[in-house]
């Protein structure tokens, strides 16, 4: 059943014309055809008489349009691929709901997600903006997607609250505060990085306030593997987000960001470079050591939580990525740094 015959059977012919949307959801899409497969039922099986759903189909050669048609989204085709900033830009422009929520094509939400957004947003009326996070279930079983989704879990169930970011894998914003801030900077991020965290940035500097409801959760059905992992993490994460830092020093940061982070990020750094010493002089194994059982005592409430849900030899394995993680996103912030504070130019500009 497509989301149009859903809410004609929900309203009288009579009635149906006087219902206007209060709540707009916009996905943002390229050749997403097999994750709206999923994504789309649900958001549909969710979705309530006020609801709509706009598709933004960014030059998909897949049939991604189609498949939107099918369940009743509104589609917008853009004639090339543009980014998912302006992707997004333009459905919020076909918008008519005071509040817009942003879903990626790879997520699928619960049947309660609307009801539970709308509660949300009722129960904070001072707040622009509200994200969630992740489930505890990714789509994919294998170690690196599970590893990778669940990382973000974490980080958003523990950063529950005041937020100084947004998030639009998931996440809903006052129409009004988005278009006063002027959307997502489109220029800037032409290519998917840290255009919600970003606009999370500008919404806060004008006074808007976000807020991480834990509670709201969504599946991710997307496949990582190591090799995509590292490229994500260090050139559309890391690179971008530590050059946000850089120029914006006035904002709080937390999520992933928070100064337990900023500390195992030198540990583990200390650590590497003790190594090659331990030849030269004995006692560096000793601070090797020290800095290896400090990182995992700063981290153990990470360590416990992949420990409970996916048990002690996954979580053997989780070691490694995590001390791997901290190495490259060290190395991100120092080529920011040198980059924005010592040659002066900006680095997220594509």
């Amino acid at each position: 059943m497509s989301g149009c015959e859903k809410i004609k059977m929900l309203l009288s012919k009579d009635k149906l014309e006087e219902v206007k949307p209060s709540l707009s959801v916009v996905i943002a899409v390229y050749n997403g055809a097999d994750f709206l497969k999923r994504c789309l039922p649900a958001l549909v099986a969710t979705a309530d008489v006020s609801t709509e759903i706009i598709l933004v189909n960014d030059g998909s050669t897949d049939n991604s349009a189609e498949i939107g048609e099918q369940f009743g989204a509104k589609v917008i085709t853009l004639s090339e691929k543009s980014g998912a900033a302006n992707a997004r830009n333009n459905g919020v422009r076909q918008a008519v709901g005071e509040t817009i929520l942003f879903i990626d094509a790879d997520v699928v939400v619960p049947t309660d997600t609307i009801r539970d957004l709308r509660r949300s947003f009722a129960e904070n009326p001072d707040y622009a903006a509200i994200f969630g996070s992740y489930d505890d279930a990714p789509g994919e079983p294998d170690f690196f997607s599970q590893y990778r989704n669940l990382m973000h879990r974490f980080f958003h169930q523990t950063s529950g609250g005041e937020a100084d970011t947004f998030w639009s894998g998931f996440g809903a914003v006052k129409r009004k505060a988005f278009l006063d801030v002027g959307g997502f900077d489109a220029e800037k991020f032409e290519i998917p990085s840290v255009e919600d965290i970003e606009l999370g940035y500008r919404l806060r500097e004008k006074g808007y306030r976000i807020l991480l409801v834990p509670e709201l959760q969504a599946k991710h059905l997307k496949k990582w593997s190591f090799a995509s992992i590292v490229r994500t993490d260090f050139w559309q994460r890391a690179v971008p987000w530590a050059e946000l830092i850089l120029l914006n020093p006035n904002v709080a940061h937390n999520l992933n960001v928070k100064t337990s982070q900023k500390i195992s990020a030198l540990l583990a750094g200390v650590f590497l470079l003790s190594l090659p010493l331990i030849i030269w002089r004995w006692w560096f194994v000793l601070t090797a050591t020290a800095c290896l059982f400090a990182l995992i005592v700063i981290n153990r409430e990470f360590y416990k939580f992949f420990l409970k849900r996916k048990g002690f030899f996954f979580t053997l394995g989780v070691l490694p990525m995590h001390f791997f993680y901290f190495l490259y996103s060290s190395a991100a912030f120092a080529y920011s740094w040198l980059n924005v504070k010592i040659l002066h130019r900006t680095i997220i500009v594509r």
